[in-house]
């Protein structure tokens, strides 16, 4: 379900960004397929409403990777959400919705705070010159 590099997989990233303190959060989708039809974005359905994820970057290498950010807001609504979740990923032309199980879902929330925990614990790296 969550495997970096595996083909059809979502993997959850957290970077800190030690000049500013930032934490910014990241789902990567690895795509199945190579897609013509120019990959547009990724989107949840949180109980009802869908949150499109700004796309930070496409990855064209030995797999296809959509990576997108993590909006706090998007964060909290996936810790809140009382159903599971249908992740969406979207071209120029359709829309494939894959709806997670209830296992897949706790398993997603559960990597969220993980990475989320480890971020926050992470302590600014003093620089010597």
């Amino acid at each position: 379900f969550c495997t970096k590099g595996k083909a059809k997989s979502m993997m959850l990233k957290g970077v800190y960004n030690n000049s500013t303190g930032d934490k910014k959060y990241f789902l990567d989708y690895h795509l199945d397929m190579l897609d013509t039809d120019l990959p547009v974005g990724l989107s949840l359905n949180l109980d009802g409403t869908y949150y499109n994820l700004k796309k930070v970057s496409t990855d064209y290498t030995d797999i296809v990777k959509l990576e997108s950010e993590l909006t706090s807001e998007v964060i909290s609504k996936m810790n809140s959400a009382k159903s599971s979740y249908t992740f969406s990923y979207s071209n120029r032309k359709d829309t494939l919705n894959f709806a997670l199980s209830s296992g897949d879902t706790r398993d997603l929330r559960n990597q969220l705070n993980e990475v989320i925990k480890k971020i926050t614990a992470q302590e600014k790296l003093r620089i010597v010159k």
